[in-house]
Formats: structure tokens, sequence, C-alpha cells
């Protein structure tokens, strides 16, 4: 919960739609591969849900 609560206040924050390594300042990983999958079973759960949109180009954002 935490995760997604972090990503979608950068999402709401920023006026353009975020990079990944944005993303990955805000979860850092830590060189940790358990917290890397986490990051990203966050961020698919949050485009699944339709919280969120990733553009062709990987970037990450509000739906529209």
């Amino acid at each position: 919960r935490q995760c997604r609560g972090q990503i979608m206040a950068l999402l709401r924050e920023s006026t353009n739609p975020v990079k990944p390594v944005l993303i990955d300042a805000v979860r850092p990983d830590r060189g940790l591969p358990e917290l890397r999958d986490q990051r990203e079973r966050c961020v698919m759960s949050l485009v699944a849900d339709g919280l969120a949109h990733v553009h062709p180009d990987g970037r990450l954002s509000l739906p529209a």
C-alpha cells in the first residue's frame, strides 16, 4: 500500500509523464531484487486498476 501511495503521489505532483528512473528514485531497490520486484508489481497494479497509464516510451502518468 505504501509503495502504491508513493508512486501515486509522484504522478499527481508531476505535470508531465514520469520517467521510470524517477519512480526508481521514489522507491529505491537498494540492490535487492525483491524490492525491485515489489516496485514493478506496484506499477502494474496501478495500471491494472486504471489508476495509471504506461506510455509507449515507458513513462507513467495518470490516465487521461
